[in-house]
């Protein structure tokens, strides 16, 4: 059971790393002079603050199903 942990974070790894690109591939489309860099970084932020979020949620979980 306990291998599972770290496939789940590898998993909320993956996640956030694809919604980082994706929003990252979005900014370059909307705006290829990099004019909007700080909304850039503001998303970036948002996306890890959620991810981080989700992963303490899972861990407090997991923890309360021991």
């Amino acid at each position: 059971m306990a291998t599972q942990i770290p496939e789940y974070f590898q998993a909320f790894t993956d996640l956030q790393t694809e919604l980082v690109n994706t929003f990252g591939d979005i900014a370059k489309k909307s705006d290829p002079n990099g004019f909007g860099k700080e909304f850039l970084e503001l998303q970036t932020k948002l996306i890890t603050a959620t991810i981080d979020n989700i992963t303490e949620n899972v861990k407090a979980f997991r923890k309360t199903l021991k």
